[in-house]
């Protein structure tokens, strides 16, 4: 039992201009990468991307990142032919996101102890109700009278429900500069979505059923979420990701920051390559990796799902792309790994690869459930969490 709600910020609420915008605008704020999707509730209708200004050197102001943000809106709105609309869908990973597991329990309102969506809505609210910046709250496990079910507790009868849920939340004044900088470029947010659950979009079905883990390899971070019985049961991150293989082989070489960005990104390429450790630069490059899937293998052992992943380890995000990397990842974890493809296309052109899988699952949430995002938690319980991620079909 799962659901995926993104949470609609104050700055929107009254805006009715905004809440029924035909056209959507969604961004994808990584630290490296910044991407904006322009789509109709049919179609795309525009993309385009761009590294963040200044990475890796430093942080950038929000006000370059702002016009960073309208540099590409623009490029995206010209490849549509139409305006982005002002509300925006914001999809963040890595800095400013941690994540934790909260229960609840509830007295059941009815006389006769029947369980109903009032109920489950109340036990998911005060699960979350301490946490001020909640970007995503998802029902994990219910209870009723400390029992443990498998299934929608709605239309069940007892005296008490418990909820455990899974949240995804920023870091004290992250929501803030957001705001600022979205206000800089001319946007107000409908909503935020944690990016490492849009990267859901490179599992299959199967995967999120029998136990797997998908793996976001960011620039900043490196952030895990486990999926079993068709949806996500537990997050975690560790703060290693590209920029730390990059300041490593700065060090190692004696480049500045930007030089050593190229040099890693020069020896990406097609996973049926073997990540070589003989050479200097390999080992730079595997001692780092080493120590991140080491970090992240400890992360899920403590979580308690290691021994039951059957479906092993899917790669995703722009840390993925290292030469051989499945193959060395399949070799130190002892489980079977695979590249999480996934792409997003329009009219006008295809952008594909791990790198694109917090875009593609953000486009493909926003145009099937934009409209109603936040809605239906008082009407339903867990169930409706599986049909709302969306799912690798098509690249292989």
């Amino acid at each position: 039992m799962a659901e995926l709600t993104a949470v609609s910020v104050e700055t929107t609420k009254g805006d009715a201009s905004i809440a029924h915008e035909a056209i959507l605008t969604m961004l994808d704020l990584g630290a490296a990468k910044i991407g904006a999707v322009v789509a109709s509730a049919d179609e795309l209708l525009g993309l385009a991307t761009m590294p963040v200004p200044r990475w890796p050197s430093e942080r950038p102001a929000y006000v370059e990142l702002a016009h960073a943000v309208k540099g590409i809106l623009a490029d995206a709105e010209q490849m549509a032919g139409v305006k982005a609309s002002r509300g925006a869908w914001i999809a963040l990973s890595g800095t400013g996101m941690k994540y934790q597991i909260r229960r609840a329990m509830v007295r059941i309102r009815s006389q006769d102890g029947l369980v109903r969506g009032d109920d489950f809505a109340r036990a998911v609210r005060n699960a979350s109700s301490q946490i001020r910046e909640v970007v995503q709250c998802i029902p994990i496990v219910s209870y009723l009278d400390e029992i443990e079910l498998l299934e929608d507790p709605i239309g069940r009868y007892g005296q008490c429900l418990g909820v455990s849920v899974l949240l995804a939340e920023l870091e004290a004044g992250v929501q803030e500069d957001c705001l600022a900088m979205l206000a800089q470029s001319g946007l107000v947010a409908r909503g935020f979505v944690a990016g490492s659950l849009a990267a859901a979009c490179v599992l299959t079905a199967a995967e999120k059923e029998i136990g797997t883990v998908l793996i976001d390899l960011g620039a900043t971070h490196s952030t895990f979420v486990i999926f079993a019985r068709g949806g996500p049961r537990y997050m975690g991150s560790v703060r290693y990701g590209g920029l730390s293989v990059t300041k490593d082989l700065a060090v190692a070489f004696g480049l500045p920051l930007h030089k050593a960005e190229e040099l890693k990104i020069a020896s990406f390429g097609e996973q049926d390559g073997h990540l070589e450790g003989g050479t200097l630069f390999g080992k730079v490059i595997t001692a780092r990796l080493a120590e991140i899937l080491e970090l992240l293998r400890s992360e899920i052992e403590l979580s308690g799902w290691g021994d039951r992943i059957p479906g092993g380890y899917v790669l995703t995000g722009g840390g993925a792309l290292a030469k051989g990397l499945t193959a060395y990842t399949a070799g130190l974890l002892g489980k079977p790994v695979r590249l999480g493809l996934s792409g997003i296309a329009s009219a006008h052109g295809m952008m594909a690869g791990p790198a694109y899988s917090v875009l593609t699952g953000l486009a493909a949430l926003v145009r099937e459930y934009g409209m109603d995002h936040n809605r239906g938690l008082a009407q339903k319980g867990g169930g409706w969490w599986k049909s709302k991620l969306p799912q690798r079909t098509s690249l292989q």
